[in-house]
């Protein structure tokens, strides 16, 4: 069974505090730690930086910086084929665009931009993500631009946070983040964006990891105390034990 999902990004300014790390997963994940985004917008912002390059540039950030891999295609789709807001199942590519709505709906108060995102039955512990979709508020003002918010809204750090919500980040609201609910003057990915990341797509260094030689024979080990998936990757909820091995090759 599919199921849809939205997550916004609002206009209002936040006020961050430090904290303790304690980023949000919402129990989605893509299988492989990677995906194909069509990123074919065309034209420039204000300050000369093209719409497009802009996109690339904050998938790479996430790429760089956390275990997951956005790859970019820079062909158009219309994020809104086979659309899937209370209906339709998608058309299983990943697509950018400016619209006046959001396929037909309102985007509501305050809304940037809105994630649209199907996932299916998973493994893990985990719904398996197979298509997500964004689209910013074509109704309001956008450039590109670092540091504090101005009259318009900087397109690069709404695209990054975006991005989080496409690889299956929720919305952080104690620790600095741009995975904040609203957008503020961070415009890079903070620590607790990248641990989040990292929770769901790389395996964690807590569960004992035992060196075996090549053709060695493993029979019989799983049992009461051993690690769990839920241990391995963060925010999943699978209790199947496992033991992880490392062979030198």
């Amino acid at each position: 069974m599919k199921t849809r999902s939205q997550i916004a990004l609002v206009l209002a300014s936040l006020t961050v505090f430090t904290v303790a790390l304690a980023f949000n997963i919402d129990g989605r994940r893509w299988e492989n730690g990677t995906t194909v985004v069509h990123v074919g917008l065309t034209g420039t912002s204000s300050s000369g930086k093209g719409w497009a390059t802009t996109f690339k540039n904050a998938m790479a950030k996430w790429s760089s910086g956390t275990a997951f891999t956005f790859v970019a295609n820079d062909t158009y789709i219309d994020p809104c084929t086979g659309v899937y807001i209370g209906a339709g199942k998608g058309d299983a590519y990943n697509s950018i665009d400016f619209r006046v709505d959001v396929c037909g709906n309102s985007f509501g108060k305050n809304v940037l931009a809105i994630t649209l995102s199907i996932s299916a039955a998973g493994s893990l512990g985990y719904s398996n993500i197979t298509q997500s979709d964004i689209i910013f508020n074509n109704n309001l003002s956008w450039d590109v631009y670092d540091g504090p918010s101005r009259s318009s809204y900087d397109f690069g750090r709404a695209a990054l946070h975006e991005l989080g919500h496409a690889i299956g980040l929720d919305h952080e609201q104690l620790a600095p983040a741009i995975m904040a609910p609203q957008i503020s003057s961070l415009s890079a990915l903070q620590t607790d964006d990248v641990n989040g990341a990292n929770a769901l797509y790389a395996a964690s260094t807590d569960c004992l990891i035992t060196n075996i030689s090549n053709n060695a024979a493993i029979r019989n080990q799983l049992g009461t105390g051993d690690c769990q998936i839920r241990d391995l990757f963060k925010g999943s909820n699978d209790t199947s034990f496992v033991d992880a091995y490392r062979i030198h090759l």
